[in-house]
């Protein structure tokens, strides 16, 4: 219910949020590049064992995240981590426009560019195939 909402308050005239359907992968790079802010929601008591697969590619392009999530996830740590956005843990309305507002004013002090290259070098240490193989045989 809520995303029906906000989809029919965003297209209203002036509203600076766009909805998209489902992205052709070939046109990802250019929807990244047009990206101010990406949202990734996830529902309540989802997070564990569950990390949204546009993360990393998110992260190299410099396009950063306003997550809704479960206090504690591995979504959000990694978040934290990357310094790749912002992470909330309530549905409320007012709270999330007050902290997609924050996001907004934080993003102003690192150029795009910037934050490209330190999230493109964070994908890369983290999410290789052989930090991944080291992260699977510490934990097992």
């Amino acid at each position: 219910p809520h995303y029906e909402r906000i989809r029919t308050l965003a297209d209203t005239a002036g509203s600076a949020i766009r909805f998209h359907a489902l992205v052709d992968g070939k046109h990802l790079d250019e929807l990244y590049a047009r990206s101010d802010i990406q949202i990734i929601p996830q529902a309540s008591r989802t997070s564990e064992g569950s990390l949204p697969s546009k993360l990393p590619n998110l992260m190299a392009a410099g396009v950063p995240v306003f997550v809704i999530s479960d206090f504690g996830s591995e979504l959000a740590s990694l978040v934290k981590q990357a310094r790749a956005g912002h992470t909330v843990f309530v549905w409320d309305a007012a709270n999330l426009v007050d902290e997609f507002e924050h996001l907004r004013s934080l993003l102003k002090k690192e150029p795009r560019e910037a934050r490209r290259k330190r999230l493109r070098h964070f994908v890369e240490t983290h999410f290789s195939v052989q930090n991944v193989v080291d992260e699977i045989l510490r934990h097992r």
